[in-house]
């Protein structure tokens, strides 16, 4: 048989080929090769019949159509088709593809519509169900009249009944946690934190056990548990909550980025009570990049600044106070503009506060003056005088006067500080023994010892208390005592004071004498 063109290019000389040889090898396999070797068939009745046939192969080749040399198979015929109506067939095969993915689409927003109805429509039988038993806890109870209801009926009377009532619920998991845990919050805001952590854990237990652990649900109740048993000072025993709620939102297909970013900022939270404050940092930064992405439907801006300020305080624990008061002046302007739009609002008092605190740490009183001072007149101007949070920024704002040496007003005004505070039946423990703390000290500026050791005595005192003897803020206390009491004399006393404070500095690997300010509350 004669020699393919397609192999015979191969020995050809490249200067006489009008393309590469693998271009030339690739343009004469196929319909040109089997057009060839029918031509020059040696049998009269394998070769064309005329040269006109020959010429007509030849014609088929170049328009695109099937060739009587090669062998009509459907294969064959249907790749020549394609070649030859490509532009056409490729506009056919968008269509196609848009109609597909035009279908695909409309299915799966179909099915996400449905996804979403149901969801609703569980939603709004839950809302229901909670409110025919919230309805319920109102009703006359067997053997009740309706004057010992109006009577004797209290909130923990309705509570305990919704409790017993969410017993009945067990067929309906996810009701009965929602009721649960809604009411474990009330007991939160109450502070029965007790039995707040009580009633949250049957909400936890209800959808582990009747609805299963990646219910969308449980990780809400998992952090109010967490956070309850937090509250209490139960940090260690916290943790694992928040941790499994965050895996757990982690895991669910659109997770809760809000729920997500609570979730780490107590864990953060916890972390940095507990002085681990390599593990807390990451978290916290975690947090201000969820909150900035605007996760929140409703004031993200002021979760943005919460974000902002819970990582300040992580910043502070490690002594990098340059960059927390970066990051603590980003939320004083957002706390700023939410405050130009609502007057009442004085949340940018505390960004100054913490700005104030951060540049007395920082052995820098004159800066703090002015975000003291402003803080202190905002609350005071919309809260009133008197109240007891206008008052701790006033005592506040004394302490930065005692740094810079203090001034003739600067007792008369303490002691009309802690007049008010003490004349509340309400009164706060530590916000007065901040207050008797501070003018203790500017009475050490006037050299008036003997009535110094009175007030910080009692000071000391309440904070052995609230904080413990062992405490860095009760040690400085009582260091600062122990100053007054050598100088009226009872150096026993003062000396027990002083080396006991001394032991906890040098204990406290985190703490220094300079950092143990008296604005450490």
């Amino acid at each position: 048989d004669p020699e393919r063109p397609s192999t015979a290019v191969t020995r050809a000389d490249a200067a006489v080929l009008a393309a590469p040889r693998q271009t030339m090898q690739r343009r004469l396999s196929g319909d040109l090769d089997q057009i060839c070797l029918k031509a020059l068939r040696k049998a009269p009745g394998e070769r064309y019949a005329t040269a006109e046939a020959y010429a007509r192969d030849v014609t088929r080749h170049v328009e695109g159509r099937p060739v009587e040399a090669q062998a009509p198979t459907v294969g064959y015929r249907l790749a020549r088709y394609v070649r030859r109506n490509r532009v056409a067939l490729g506009v056919a095969a968008a269509f196609v593809a848009l109609v597909l993915i035009y279908a695909l689409t409309a299915t799966l927003q179909a099915q996400r519509v449905a996804d979403e109805r149901d969801i609703a429509r569980e939603e709004q039988a839950k809302a229901e169900e909670i409110t025919s038993l919230l309805i319920g806890l109102f009703e006359q109870q067997p053997g009740e009249t309706v004057v010992q209801r109006r009577d004797s009926l209290t909130a923990y009377d309705l509570l305990d009944r919704g409790v017993a009532h969410a017993g009945d619920l067990t067929d309906q998991p996810a009701v009965q946690a929602r009721l649960l845990g809604t009411i474990a919050t009330i007991f939160l805001v109450m502070g029965d934190y007790p039995r707040a952590e009580q009633v949250y854990g049957m909400a936890v237990d209800s959808l582990r056990t009747n609805a299963g652990a990646s219910h969308p649900d449980y990780p809400e109740w998992l952090k109010g548990y967490g956070a309850a048993l937090r509250i209490q000072g139960m940090r260690q025993e916290a943790m694992p909550y928040f941790r499994e709620g965050i895996e757990r939102v982690e895991a669910q297909p659109a997770p809760d980025l809000g729920l997500l970013a609570d979730l780490l900022n107590l864990l953060s939270l916890t972390l940095e009570q507990l002085g681990r404050y390599d593990e807390a940092e990451p978290l916290a930064r975690r947090v201000v990049a969820l909150e900035e992405q605007g996760i929140r439907d409703e004031t993200p801006e002021a979760y943005r600044a919460r974000a902002y300020g819970n990582l300040v305080v992580v910043l502070v624990r490690q002594e990098r106070y340059a960059e927390a008061i970066t990051w603590a002046e980003q939320a004083l302007t957002i706390r700023r503009a939410y405050a130009a739009a609502d007057p009442a609002n004085v949340d940018f008092a505390w960004s100054l506060a913490n700005i104030a605190a951060l540049h007395m740490l920082q052995g820098n009183p004159e800066a703090a003056v002015a975000p003291a001072q402003e803080a202190a007149a905002a609350v005071s101007a919309t809260l009133g005088a008197d109240h007891p949070i206008a008052l701790a920024f006033q005592s506040d704002f004394a302490t930065v006067r005692v740094q810079l040496g203090g001034d003739d007003s600067l007792a008369t005004d303490l002691r009309a500080i802690l007049a008010a505070q003490g004349g509340r039946p309400d009164a706060d423990p530590a916000a007065l023994a901040q207050t008797r703390y501070v003018l203790g000290r500017a009475l050490q500026l006037g050299a008036d010892h003997r009535e110094a050791v009175s007030h910080l005595q009692e000071a000391h005192a309440t904070r052995q208390t609230l904080l413990g003897p062992d405490h860095p803020v009760t040690a400085k206390t009582g260091s600062t005592l122990g100053v007054s009491l050598t100088a009226t004399g009872q150096l026993a006393e003062a000396a027990r004071l002083l080396v006991h404070a001394d032991s906890v500095f040098t204990a406290a690997a985190d703490t220094t004498r300079d950092r143990c300010t008296a604005l450490d509350r």
